[in-house]
């Protein structure tokens, strides 16, 4: 297991977890995800479906 944290473990978390470029750069512990992005894209519809 240790070799697992070393060997992969690092190297994923080093990406996932970069300030610049990684997936969870906009997240904020308080505001959630995206809370400081400037466009976050297409926003997905809400469309609830009819009774029955």
């Amino acid at each position: 297991m240790s070799s697992w944290w070393i060997n992969d473990w690092d190297r994923h978390a080093a990406v996932l977890f970069d300030p610049q470029n990684g997936p969870f750069r906009f997240c904020d512990r308080n505001h959630g995800h995206l809370s400081e992005a400037k466009n976050t894209g297409p926003v997905v519809p809400l469309a609830i479906p009819p009774a029955g």
